[in-house]
């Protein structure tokens, strides 16, 4: 008989994974950290569960395992992982890479019975219910403007009088009806989006648009989805923390269209994307057809009129002009109403000095956010940015971030965006390196909470690293108060988000909030 360890067997991946071995009479063990609902119900199921996990004396008591499974959100070093990994003849899953070869094997009908009767009672894609010909729907992925594009097809549809539901790491929008989906939200899983999609608020609408996240992809969340439109806004590097490699994060994206969508589909790629070439060749080879159409009379108030955000704007106009051809020149005006989203350029004050919050959080979107505030600050002003880098999240990253933040700022302000479990000051010193300083400097910064420094080109830099969620409001206040007239200042990495995490706790927070605070008073 196998046997199944799970290591937090609670989380939504590794429930769904226990229920099948489970329900196919399989010894299965888990470890989590408390009892909850998904637990008792394992629990009925047969699942043996302890509540300490890390406890590798218990795992030994238990015997001999066949498969382990674990959650990419464990680090590495936890007691679990690494006994696993010294066990040759264990195999061993990431929860969302099995989840998403079991999907494969059910869609290709390469089951058992009693793994197809376990598979559908365990309920692991039900989006393969659906009949995704009722309604026409769009997905759109991307390293950067996912959810700007969202947002401008949802306006652009809703504003030419069509009933449109979305779903994207905003929330849920169902008519201007919204809802909030979570503090930290991606793609949802198949669960949720089954049954958002079969809610009241759902049923009756025209167009459904979806944000999907490489993770979404890659993990098999959209398993069963199929798309009328599907848009790539752009693929630059991001999330290699969990791909591993920039090809499995590309294949992850591509997923949009070799899996999801449907025969007759279309797929709208961006031809200023770096990856537009690959993007292109690949819906070549897999007799996809693409468009990547730029509209040259496109007006965005002035708050938007970014060359990144008309790129987004043609990728909408490009939906609309596949699904609604005669509507074109009608979404090319709506266009020119759409107010933004809630974390992107969002302005809290123009005058004496600019303040902007902004999601900015990959290489490439803080490249392009500074390189558009640089060319349009006021006379005289300069350009102040806070930011950081996550923690347990793609480390590649931080020094190109650094980098972009040398070469058009002139202040720098590092303070933490989500530092998790890992070491804020082990984060800060890719950050450091990318923007200039020796690895000398960066150890006698390490000496000290707070830090300043001023680069040999005059730029100024302070670091603020004791751990906390002060550091991040001190950040924020020490660069309003360094502001002058005609200056800009730029609050990246959060956005929307409404909270922050310092080792596995999330505490509440919002950029928006604490800067209005500093501000007023």
């Amino acid at each position: 008989m196998m046997r199944v360890y799970v290591s937090g067997v609670g989380g939504s991946g590794c429930y769904y994974l226990a229920k099948f071995y489970a329900l196919q009479k399989f010894v299965v063990y888990g470890s989590d950290i408390a009892r909850t609902t998904r637990t008792e119900e394992l629990e009925r199921l047969g699942v043996n569960i302890v509540y300490s996990p890390g406890n590798v004396d218990h795992i030994r008591s238990i015997g001999s395992i066949d498969l382990y499974i674990y959650s990419s959100a464990i680090p590495k070093e936890h007691p679990e992982r690494n006994f696993f990994e010294d066990c040759d003849d264990v195999e061993k899953y990431e929860v969302g890479h099995l989840y998403d070869l079991l999907v494969k094997r059910y869609k290709f009908g390469q089951m058992s019975d009693s793994e197809k009767d376990a598979f559908l009672k365990s309920n692991m894609a039900p989006l393969f219910n659906l009949d995704w010909n009722r309604k026409k729907f769009i997905a759109v992925t991307g390293t950067d403007g996912k959810t700007t594009t969202c947002s401008m097809i949802y306006h652009i549809l809703k504003n030419l009088g069509f009933s449109v539901g979305m779903i994207t790491t905003l929330g849920i929008v169902v008519n201007d009806k919204v809802f909030d989906t979570g503090l930290h939200t991606t793609t949802p899983t198949s669960q949720e989006i089954f049954n958002i999609l079969t809610s009241s608020d759902f049923i009756s609408v025209d167009y459904v648009i979806i944000e999907a996240t490489s993770h979404g992809l890659a993990m098999g969340r959209l398993a069963g989805a199929y798309f009328d439109v599907s848009v790539i806004t752009n693929i630059t590097s991001e999330h290699l923390d969990y791909h591993g490699t920039w090809e499995n994060y590309f294949n992850a994206k591509t997923r949009i269209f070799t899996e999801h969508l449907k025969s007759d589909g279309t797929l709208v790629l961006n031809e200023f994307d770096p990856s537009f070439l690959n993007l292109s060749e690949l819906a070549k080879t897999k007799n996809v057809k693409f468009v990547s159409k730029s509209y040259k009379n496109v007006e965005l108030s002035d708050v938007l009129n970014t060359s990144y955000n008309l790129q987004n704007a043609n990728c909408a106009l490009n939906v609309i002009n596949i699904l609604l051809p005669e509507k074109l020149n009608d979404a090319i005006n709506t266009l020119k109403t759409f107010t933004g989203v809630k974390g992107r350029m969002e302005i809290l004050q123009n005058k004496p000095f600019k303040v902007i919050v902004d999601f900015a959080h990959t290489a490439n979107g803080l490249n392009s956010l500074l390189t558009h505030l640089k060319k349009n600050l006021s006379e005289g002003g300069k350009l102040r940015v806070v930011f950081g880098c996550a923690g347990m999240r793609d480390k590649k990253k931080r020094f190109h971030m650094g980098e972009a933040a040398a070469c058009y700022a002139d202040a720098i302000y590092i303070a933490p965006e989500d530092p998790r479990t890992e070491s804020l000051r082990d984060i800060n010193s890719e950050i450091l390196r990318g923007i200039g300083f020796t690895n000398e400097k960066i150890q006698e910064i390490y000496q000290k909470d707070y830090a300043e420094a001023t680069l040999s080109n005059g730029k100024e830099v302070k670091v603020f690293q004791k751990g906390e969620l002060l550091d991040r409001f001190e950040a924020i206040k020490s660069a309003i108060h360094d502001c002058e007239d005609n200056d800009t200042l730029v609050i990246c990495g959060k956005g929307h988000e409404k909270s922050m995490c310092f080792g596995t706790v999330e505490y509440d927070w919002s950029d928006q909030q604490q800067a209005q605070k500093i501000l007023s008073d």
